[in-house]
């Protein structure tokens, strides 16, 4: 989609007509903008940066949708009402920040795209009995993201061991390469690590090798 890098154009195909969107971190506003266009619907856009907020209201009058966004400050799931959307998209924020907003207001939908900590979010999405549907890399300006779209599904999806928490489970998106990624990533690591450090990179390694 234009002005859309690959990691957002992932997030934004997880969307489809009809849905009530919640971007919450909505940084800039470009899914904001897109989610308009793609869903046919109103979209609420949260960021706890006002400047933040500012550029993302411009580029929606500047993209012609700014009366069809509903934008916010605020912190989290925080400015938002149960029932005012049933899609959550969090996309640049940490897995364990994430996770926190995972279970406080009811939503069908979950498109999020952690930088971080995506094993605790896996475990928090489970915990609260939300079906993980899709949970793919995807490869974008030289780094490798983690989409993870969650909802309504069959619970054996859930079944999870512990290399696919850690790493993710599904075959879609950059698969091969992400998994040479994070081997490589880890053994440069492992390489100067001691004692316990070491020891859980080595047990990382292990479930990797799990998964090939």
């Amino acid at each position: 989609m234009n002005g859309l890098d690959k990691r957002l154009s992932e997030i934004v195909s997880n969307l489809k007509p009809g849905d009530r969107v919640a971007d919450v971190g909505c940084d800039h506003g470009k899914v904001a903008v897109a989610a308009v266009k793609i869903t046919e619907n109103r979209v609420i856009a949260t960021d706890i940066s006002a400047p933040s907020l500012k550029k993302a209201v411009e580029l929606a009058d500047r993209s012609g949708v700014s009366d069809m966004i509903d934008f916010r400050v605020g912190d989290g799931v925080s400015v938002l009402k149960n029932g005012e959307a049933d899609t959550l998209v969090v996309a640049g924020m940490g897995g364990i920040e994430i996770a926190g907003m995972i279970g406080t207001l009811e939503f069908k939908k979950y498109v999020l795209c952690p930088h971080s900590s995506e094993e605790e979010l896996r475990e928090k999405i489970i915990s609260e009995k939300i079906v993980i549907q899709r949970d793919y890399p995807v490869f974008s300006k030289g780094k490798f993201y983690r989409i993870i779209v969650a909802g309504e599904g069959e619970k054996a999806e859930n079944d999870y061991t512990e290399a696919e928490l850690l790493f993710g489970k599904t075959d879609e998106g950059d698969r091969e390469e992400y998994l040479s990624f994070e081997k490589q990533k880890i053994q440069s690591v492992e390489k100067v690590a001691r004692g316990e450090r070491k020891a859980q990179l080595q047990r990382e390694l292990a479930l990797l090798e799990e998964l090939k």
